[in-house]
């Protein structure tokens, strides 16, 4: 699988069944560490598994 590189070196949301999301919903903007683990704990409290990674620069 080719790697993505639009989204390399950025932190994402990938929820239960594998979506990514790249960006604050609320804000528009690119998640930073602080609001993408605020986003994956948020989505948790509602029974998804949700996660905050980041997607390393090759």
């Amino acid at each position: 699988m080719p790697l993505d590189t639009a989204r390399a070196g950025r932190w994402i949301v990938v929820d239960q069944h594998g979506h990514e999301f790249t960006d604050d919903p609320l804000s528009g903007e690119r998640f930073t560490e602080a609001t993408a683990n605020q986003e994956a704990a948020a989505s948790r409290l509602t029974g998804d598994k949700a996660r905050a990674i980041y997607r390393q620069a090759i």
